[in-house]
């Protein structure tokens, strides 16, 4: 009997602290994909003839987020991209081996992300899998109509630094078309197959964000 009195005053105490670790956050990520522009993709722009400018590789995305029991989060995030990227991200070979261009168009994509996201003191610590959804705009989307609407699959890692209601962090998210694909490039990258660890680097997204914590 002594025990579960112990126990029932502990939960007591426990309870409202993690009801209290439960937290909102929204803020902004600078996604600097100039980084990460291949000369590929250089030169893919000017055959077109679209040049883009500081701002369009270095684009602003906007972040929503909720932690839950001080370890559950999970987080919406949506960016524009622009056209190379696009193009590299549509671009897949089908199951009979035919290789398909992807779109030229800048477009729109959404994440929806769940993970961990446990806090050491004011260090935060970040692991997620999620979804994408791609729009671009249909004049130029020639893709059939049962591919308009797949979502693509992505992985993301993220480490912080939190200043009481702000916080800063470094993120990396990779994009790949198919879940199997997810999976199967962190099992090689683990192994260190140099293949999967240039398709996680080619597939980068590199941010950094500054949250607020309500």
């Amino acid at each position: 009997m002594k025990k579960i009195v112990v126990l029932l005053i502990a939960i007591m105490f426990i309870t409202p602290a993690i009801l209290a670790a439960d937290e909102l956050e929204l803020g902004v990520a600078i996604t600097p994909l100039s980084f990460i522009k291949s000369d590929s993709a250089s030169g893919m722009e000017d055959m077109y003839g679209t040049k883009s400018n500081f701002f369009q590789d270095n684009l602003l995305s906007m972040h929503a987020g909720y932690s839950m029991m001080w370890l559950l989060y999970a987080s919406v995030d949506a960016n524009l991209m622009p056209a190379w990227w696009v193009k590299d991200a549509t671009e897949y070979t089908d199951m009979d081996g035919v290789f398909h261009q992807g779109i030229y168009a800048p477009g729109f994509i959404t994440f929806v992300d769940v993970g961990i996201r446990p806090t050491f003191g004011n260090f935060i610590v970040m692991a997620e899998l999620g979804i994408n959804m791609m729009y671009v705009h249909s004049a130029y989307d020639t893709r059939e109509g049962e591919n308009k609407n797949e979502a693509g699959f992505n992985f993301r890692l993220g480490l912080g630094y939190k200043f009481k209601a702000l916080s800063i962090s470094l993120l990396g998210t990779t994009v790949f078309a198919t879940f199997d694909k997810m999976i199967s490039t962190l099992q090689d990258a683990a192994q260190g197959n140099q293949q999967a660890l240039g398709d996680i680097k080619e597939g980068l997204i590199p941010s950094l964000a500054v949250y607020f914590h309500l």
